[in-house]
């Protein structure tokens, strides 16, 4: 007789793409990007896009300030209710590599800030690994 798996302890989502629709909440944020510094495609890397390291690093910086301000998400449909399910019977973390503010501000809005036990930005662990 085969043996049932263990059960689940513990899932790690990403927020971008998993918990939340990212494609219209960060072209919004892109879209600015590229209009303030004239990039043209914002998706493209930044640093082959600007001129020097200086203006790269401008950019850098208000596209993270545009994210950490005004990047709102909507959740992807269910998985609140996925996530709310899973909270009851193991271990949940996000680890993301947008900035905490912006995963706080996602998880506080959705009610779901209690359901995580641990919370990675990329501005604390940069490498996902």
């Amino acid at each position: 007789m085969a043996q049932a798996p263990p059960p689940v302890r513990a899932v790690v989502f990403d927020l971008d793409g998993t918990l939340v629709q990212t494609r219209v909440a960060s072209w919004e944020v892109f879209s600015r990007i590229n209009d303030r510094y004239g990039l043209g495609n914002v998706f493209a890397s930044i640093r082959s896009l600007c001129r020097d390291e200086a203006h790269a690093d401008e950019v850098k910086a208000a596209f993270l300030a545009l994210l950490r301000t005004d990047y709102t998400p909507a959740m992807i449909p269910g998985m609140s209710d996925v996530v709310r399910r899973l909270a009851g019977d193991c271990t949940l973390a996000v680890m993301s590599s947008n900035a905490m503010q912006v995963l706080r501000r996602v998880l506080v809005a959705n009610d779901l800030a209690f359901c995580f036990a641990h919370v990675f930005g990329g501005d604390v662990a940069p490498d996902k690994r």
